[in-house]
């Protein structure tokens, strides 16, 4: 599964920039997927692997989706414990997840945002330092015996078929390898739609009827869907 990583550059001014240094910090998650179950914890491990010690931020976000785009903000149902870490060359910090969403509706959709904090006095010498930053989704609630409820829906335009789709069931899915009539359907190897959203992908250069294949990794079924087109 591909990691999600963010790498933020922080430009220090003290000093001008000559590289690497050796002892440049490294450090990752795991797992890069977090499934819990209501009012039962979980845990992530952050390792680091560099060769000085690192302070590392875990923040909890409610994780929604608005016309295709993720929206996170800080979360009052996701905690963690400890939400700030200082990690020592080589080892491996645990950090307690618990979620208590209200009620029991669709499957709750959360992101854990990992967070290398700067060490002012150490990246002065080094002028540029990147800083590290990954995004760990987390699902609570999820059945793996749902199966996606799916609908699609493609129109037509000068560029090709302009294809959408919108999650009508109460589970998160993650499609990957999809093609449209052979052909890549967007930039990315996946995408998640969490439910009650939608997500449209850039027009594709085909003809004749379309056919969407590809493969939900939450739930295990692949998807071959024929679908009609409009203007």
């Amino acid at each position: 599964m591909r990691r999600e990583i963010v790498l933020i550059a922080c430009l220090l001014l003290a000093a001008p920039a000559r590289g690497a240094e050796p002892g440049a910090t490294s450090f990752d998650v795991s797992p890069t997927t977090l499934d819990l179950k209501t009012g039962e914890a979980g845990l992530l491990y952050v390792t680091n692997h560099g060769e000085r010690s690192v302070t590392i931020q875990i923040e909890a976000l409610d994780w929604r989706q608005k016309d295709g785009a993720d929206v996170l903000t800080p979360s009052e149902t996701l905690l963690t414990s400890p939400p700030l870490a200082h990690i020592s060359p080589g080892v491996r910090q645990s950090v307690r997840v618990l979620a208590r969403p209200a009620g029991d509706r669709s499957e709750s959709t959360y992101r854990l945002r990992v967070s290398e904090l700067p060490d002012i006095a150490a990246d002065a010498s080094s002028g540029v330092h990147v800083l590290l930053q990954f995004s760990v989704p987390v699902f609570v609630g999820h059945s793996a015996t749902a199966a996606p409820d799916l609908a699609w829906d493609a129109i037509a335009t000068p560029q090709g078929a302009a294809v959408s789709v919108s999650n009508k069931g109460r589970q998160a899915v993650k499609l990957e390898g999809l093609t449209l009539n052979g052909k890549n359907l967007g930039p990315s190897a996946f995408v998640y739609v969490l439910p009650g959203a939608s997500q449209h992908f850039p027009a594709v250069a085909v003809s004749g009827t379309l056919h969407l294949s590809g493969h939900d990794t939450r739930s295990g079924r692949n998807l071959a869907v024929d679908i009609a087109t409009h203007s």
